[in-house]
């Protein structure tokens, strides 16, 4: 991937949508790239404010009253987040939500969008329930999901591997959002064979050895990853920063960022195959539900 130049932040003013703002305040800021707010407002919201009784306004005054107001409530926001020497750039538009958004990131060439875990509308939008997962069906772009009000920059990398070529793109954009972060790569292994063998009661001893053997499998390829992540970023990768652990994946992912205290988990939208498009599109909701770090996924 190029260096990462146009990031996207979208807002409704809540306070978790906050978060998310200063978190592409202080990434933008430190990979020097253009940064610009983007807020949605949905003409429904209108409609609704026309049907509980404000019909004094007609509908064009009303979408004037509100983007107005809510571009100097965006402008002020620019202020309040925007660094010393750092310009920031603000845009209101209008529409439904997801297409609105999807066209403002193919308009203003966005690389990466950033978005709030959970966000609060007019209408009590959650953002995480339904904005988030459904940008990160539709967007064409990584989405760095926010998950706490930011202190500093990133400081710790997780990266989940599955060895699929999406790996090797996370940890471009590992590096893309972090570049001086340390970064330790995961893969959660389990034998292909392991439901069957427990369903079939065949001793602990053979159900080790599958155990075992997938266990040296991962970590054959994690040696792999490593190699061409080196080569290919000039990152220097220490055998204590490459885990391999058996076990339900997201939980797996969540319990060993936690462990390592990461501030970043990077992961894929899908593996390679249906099946593994399907599991690990599970994995990844499970993982940006109960992650309490913030979530990029490439």
């Amino acid at each position: 991937m190029s260096a990462l130049r146009n990031i996207l932040a979208a807002t409704d003013f809540s306070e978790a949508a906050d978060n998310g703002l200063a978190r592409a305040t202080i990434l933008s800021h430190d990979v020097s790239a253009d940064l610009i707010f983007v807020h949605v407002f949905n003409r429904d919201a209108s409609d609704r404010l026309l049907q509980w009784g404000i019909e004094k306004l007609k509908q064009p005054d009303l979408e004037k009253i509100a983007l107005d107001a809510l571009g100097e409530r965006l402008s002020g926001v620019v202020d309040e987040f925007g660094q010393s020497g750092q310009t920031i750039g603000a845009e209101v538009r209008c529409g439904a939500l997801i297409p609105t958004l999807n066209t403002a990131l193919v308009e203003l060439k966005a690389d990466l969008l950033v978005c709030a875990a959970r966000g609060e509308s007019l209408f009590r939008h959650h953002l995480l329930g339904s904005t988030a997962l459904r940008m990160l069906h539709t967007a064409r772009i990584p989405v760095l999901v926010v998950k706490s009000a930011p202190s500093a920059t990133y400081g710790k990398v997780l990266l989940a591997a599955d060895f699929s070529e999406g790996s090797m793109t996370g940890a471009r954009w590992a590096r893309a959002v972090a570049p001086d972060a340390s970064m330790s790569i995961l893969n959660v292994t389990e034998s292909p064979f392991e439901h069957a063998i427990y369903v079939s009661n065949i001793e602990e001893v053979l159900m080790g050895k599958y155990r075992d053997q997938a266990k040296r499998e991962s970590e054959t390829s994690l040696r792999e990853l490593r190699d061409q992540i080196e080569k290919s970023l000039g990152v220097s990768l220490t055998n204590d920063q490459l885990i391999t652990h058996q076990g339900d994946a997201a939980h797996t992912i969540v319990e060993q960022a936690q462990a390592l205290g990461c501030d970043l988990i990077v992961m894929g939208r899908h593996g390679t195959g249906v099946l593994q498009e399907r599991l690990l599109g599970s994995v990844t909701k499970q993982v940006l539900e109960a992650s309490p770090v913030d979530v990029l996924v490439v």
